[in-house]
């Protein structure tokens, strides 16, 4: 088993119930990630992200309450260093849609080009673990 302070800390913000309950499936099958908190909507991913601190954020774009972009712009003006990967892309002409995936990893640092679990775990591990840890709140 892998130490707690190795393990890939990751967190799910998506509308769907089941959606999330498939990613944390996925996630918890992976023996050196964990998942540490869900959220349900935009307003919902930035509290969890102060309490929670995850090393990874895996976020849905259209969500109620507050969207994923107005979420992640709030969360990286607080905390610029957040890893952010997103789970849906807005329905564009690919051009327009590469535009669009180019301004989000420059301006915000989230990645939205990842299309396969494949992908997004290979992402999620070339990240690691602790960059955005809080010793004080860790678990």
């Amino acid at each position: 088993m892998t130490s707690d302070l190795k393990l890939i800390r990751i967190r799910t913000v998506d509308d769907h119930p089941l959606l999330r309950q498939g990613i944390a499936a996925l996630v918890n099958g992976e023996s050196d990630m964990k998942l540490v908190a869900e959220a349900s909507n935009g307003k919902e991913a930035i509290e969890k992200f102060r309490l929670h601190r995850p090393d990874i954020t895996l976020m849905d774009l259209q969500m109620p309450d507050l969207n994923g972009i107005e979420a992640i712009t709030r969360i990286r003006s607080e905390f610029p260093d957040a890893r952010i990967l997103l789970l849906g892309q807005p329905r564009r002409p690919r051009p327009r849609r590469l535009s669009w995936a180019f301004s989000l990893h420059r301006d915000f640092g989230v990645n939205p080009l990842i299309d396969s679990h494949g992908q997004s775990m290979h992402w999620v591990r070339r990240q690691g673990p602790g960059a955005g840890r809080n010793p004080a709140r860790d678990d």
